[in-house]
């Protein structure tokens, strides 16, 4: 019988899919090897149907702010792994999960509270060591070489030369709660090079109005996009010359896929992941993108693609040793 992962996170409109997502990503990864459970407070038809095809199970909690704590607690079993992603999962709770014989990891992008985790996944490159206050036990995985993407951008990916920016893509992850994608697709509107531009929106993306009167209002060739599949992303990202993206899991996504984009952030855990681009990975960088008036010339040539490695043999080690 296979050893049972539960996994724990939340997305909405408020919190962003990133979290979400990349446990699904992992969850994609060991479902073959593990019995892999979700347990999240918000499922929408979007989220269901990407949680039933790599998990056995769904677990819908309390959407109250307090219940879910102590009703995840209940429903855990001494033998069981469980996978915590989300800023909210402090140490005393890590500690009360432990205290119940459970193993634990915890997928962390901020290093910012003390780890009584079994393990620390970080896949944000530039991160070491001395970033985390952790017990001596806790093994810590960080990197890219821990990059967890859905198995979809590792798999039959084709390579092409990308010359000249004629096809943009845009995605600022599911919720885009500031509507950071019509302030780009406007200004990209204005690059006379650019000719289609492919938009892609999650389930969490509340700003469709504002968005539609934009496309409307442009003679650029406009594809919108929601929800979309693995599959059907990374082939997005094929077809596309170069993306406008931010500092979060969708330009790993693109860097898997070959994509060359230009990178900016929206939120503050975006930032250090933002600098590590620019400093150490030579990435065209625009900054914050609340404060962006305009693109700057897109020059495909200087925009580095950058191979990066399959890390789910990395990511099923990690977890067949507990």
């Amino acid at each position: 019988m296979k050893q049972r992962i539960v996994f724990r996170s939340d997305g909405d409109s408020e919190i962003g899919l990133g979290h979400v997502v990349r446990s699904l990503a992992l969850s994609k990864i060991l479902r073959d090897h593990f019995n892999c459970i979700f347990a999240t407070r918000f499922v929408s038809d979007f989220l269901f149907n990407e949680i039933s095809e790599s998990c056995a199970d769904l677990i819908k909690l309390s959407e109250n702010c307090d219940d879910h704590f102590q009703e995840f607690l209940q429903l855990l079993r001494k033998t069981d792994i469980v996978v915590l992603d989300n800023y909210f999962f402090n140490t005393d709770y890590q500690i009360a999960i432990k205290n119940l014989g459970c193993t634990l990891v915890c997928i962390d992008d901020m290093s910012d509270k003390h780890y009584v985790s079994d393990v620390i996944i970080n896949h944000s490159p530039g991160k070491s060591d001395g970033d985390f206050s952790r017990e001596s036990y806790t093994r810590l995985c960080l990197g890219l070489d821990f990059a967890l993407l859905r198995r979809e951008f590792f798999s039959a990916i084709v390579r092409r030369v990308r010359k000249s920016p004629r096809r943009a893509l845009v995605c600022l992850g599911g919720a885009d709660k500031f509507d950071i994608t019509s302030k780009i697709v406007s200004l990209l509107c204005q690059h006379r090079g650019v000719q289609i531009i492919d938009i892609i929106i999650g389930a969490a993306y509340e700003h469709s109005v504002k968005l539609n009167k934009v496309i409307a209002g442009s003679d650029k060739r406009i594809n919108l996009y929601s929800n979309l599949s693995a599959q059907e992303m990374s082939f997005r990202m094929q077809v596309c010359d170069f993306g406008v993206l931010p500092a979060s899991s969708v330009c790993l996504e693109a860097l898997a896929v070959g994509l060359p984009f230009i990178l900016g952030y929206t939120v503050e855990n975006q930032i250090s992941f933002y600098n590590v681009l620019i400093s150490d990975f030579n990435v065209r960088g625009i900054g914050n993108f609340a404060s962006l008036k305009r693109l700057p010339s897109i020059q495909i040539e200087n925009l580095p693609q950058i191979l990066l490695k399959d890390s789910r043999e990395n990511l099923i080690s990690v977890f067949e040793r507990l």
